[in-house]
């Protein structure tokens, strides 16, 4: 079934201080939450030994003096699409169709890579679907605004996606040559404190603290039998069953039912309109229609996979095949890593490095969607520019770069608010490098000499250890293969 939810005129991001108009609209999505979904206040995002009656678990989540929202703005008059016959307005209201799988996106809002919930990815997703607990149907503060705080998005969003992190652990552990690996993963989300069992996990980062460390209490349970590997399977199984109702159980309540009532049928099919009955299965948010279609996903065993080239989670029909995505991610792969290998040795030269070396490695450098891969500087290990291979002519004369470049610049943004990265690189399949700095304010200039790495601007973000050490491994094994070939060669003449 497909959810066709109300949507706004339009949306954005506002820090909302106790003196705003938008105060009231905060203080009405509070009041929502309490009166409807007051777990979302509680559950895990506290110490469950802790005494809770001495603490404002609504202050705790919101925060006391300024507020970071997202904003649906609804101005009937953009919505009128002409005059009836006798005069009337008629008002077309704008609906988006929300389909089953709209969880996938729900949870592939944490950046693969860094496990940050970029606010302008939830933007994005509001502007396509709606917001989560709000319709224009509903009284509007000022006759205009709707706001929902962006904690409770991120806060939903990771546990999401913690979720499927753990479920896809479950369906490698079911099978002989992924147990090991499986079981590790769980192991490293339950544990054991003070004679209690938790469900605990607390990769999910936020530049201002806003997302609390996931944190179940699971009562009931025995302890792990980790000797024999199938009674640590059905000790796993156990924990995640219960833990799935402590998360699913509030969320599902009275969230879908079936509602007979009276409809218009039109004249598509017949020579008249005519009134008649039908059934329709209603849920009263997007966020309940997420969380329901993701129950049930999880509840018929279906399989999440991992994208081989984005490293998002992504649903799979295909049991043992099926390593990308989309047909995006399954085309770039090698074409990506053709291009490289043609241009590598200038990036190299000027101190900078991919550390790729196969399609292992490749796939898990990527940066998202935001680009194809990473340039690090060598000698300090921070990433330095984002890198885009473009498997065309394309160039800063085409008609579709300016909004490619727009994209990309979008992306890089994104980078530089969280990481410090200001730099872009772009090659296409004749070898011209295109350049993008920020600072500088250069957007997408050929260039014929590229700067040293060490004149970019060092990010945060470093390699990991154990990739750079694998890579050069990789090299030094490929300089064995091509001495070993040349030497049977020579045997052979």
């Amino acid at each position: 079934m497909i959810l066709k939810n109300k949507t706004y005129s339009s949306y954005y991001i506002d820090l909302i201080k106790k003196d705003n108009d938008l105060n009231k609209a905060v203080y009405n999505f509070r009041d929502k939450i309490e009166n409807q979904y007051e777990y979302l206040l509680g559950n895990s995002q506290i110490d469950l030994s802790e005494d809770l009656s001495k603490r404002d678990l609504s202050e705790e989540i919101f925060g006391p003096d300024t507020t970071k929202v997202i904003v649906g703005e609804f101005d009937l008059s953009k919505h009128i699409s002409g005059h009836g016959p006798t005069g009337e307005i008629i008002i077309n209201e704008p609906t988006s169709n929300v389909p089953e799988k709209v969880f996938e996106e729900f949870i592939n809002l944490v950046d693969p890579k860094s496990n940050i919930i970029f606010e302008e990815s939830i933007l994005s997703f509001a502007e396509k679907y709606g917001l989560l607990f709000f319709d224009p149907n509903e009284k509007l503060i000022n006759e205009k605004y709707h706001t929902e705080e962006l904690s409770i998005w991120k806060q939903e969003i990771s546990l999401m996606h913690s979720l499927t992190k753990l479920y896809y652990f479950y369906t490698l552990s079911r099978y002989d040559l992924t147990r090991h690996a499986g079981i590790k993963g769980m192991e490293s989300l339950f544990l054991k404190k003070n004679n209690k069992q938790y469900y605990f996990d607390d990769s999910y980062k936020s530049m201002i603290n806003e997302i609390k460390d996931i944190n179940f209490s699971i009562d009931g349970t025995a302890e792990f039998e980790k000797r024999n590997k199938n009674k640590n399977i059905i000790s796993y199984e156990q924990l995640i069953v219960k833990l799935f109702l402590s998360v699913l159980k509030p969320r599902l309540k009275a969230s879908s039912h079936r509602d007979i009532k009276e409809i218009q049928i039109s004249k598509k099919y017949s020579s008249r309109d005519y009134v008649w009955f039908g059934f329709e299965k209603y849920y009263n948010s997007l966020y309940n229609y997420i969380w329901s279609n993701f129950a049930n996903f999880v509840q018929d065993k279906g399989t999440f996979k991992i994208c081989s080239k984005c490293n998002k989670y992504f649903v799979s029909k295909v049991i043992q095949r099926g390593r990308f995505c989309s047909d995006t991610c399954r085309a770039s792969r090698g074409r990506e890593l053709e291009i490289w290998a043609s241009i590598q040795k200038i990036f190299r030269n000027k101190g900078y490095e991919t550390f790729l070396s196969n399609e292992k490695q490749f796939s898990r450098l990527v940066v998202s969607h935001k680009a194809d891969t990473a340039l690090y500087d060598v000698k300090s290990k921070s990433m330095v520019a984002l890198l885009e291979f473009k498997y065309s002519d394309i160039n800063n004369q085409s008609p579709k770069f300016k909004f490619f470049s727009n994209n990309l610049q979008k992306g890089l943004k994104l980078y530089e608010k969280y990481f410090g990265v200001n730099n872009a690189f772009v090659i296409n399949k004749n070898k011209q490098i295109f350049f993008w700095d920020l600072k500088k304010k250069i957007f997408g200039e050929e260039i014929k000499s590229i700067p040293n790495a060490s004149e970019l601007n060092q990010s945060t973000l470093k390699i990991d250890a154990k990739i750079e050490k694998n890579f050069y491994l990789e090299l030094e094994q490929e300089k064995l293969n091509a001495e070993k070939e040349r030497l049977q060669i020579n045997e052979v003449e």
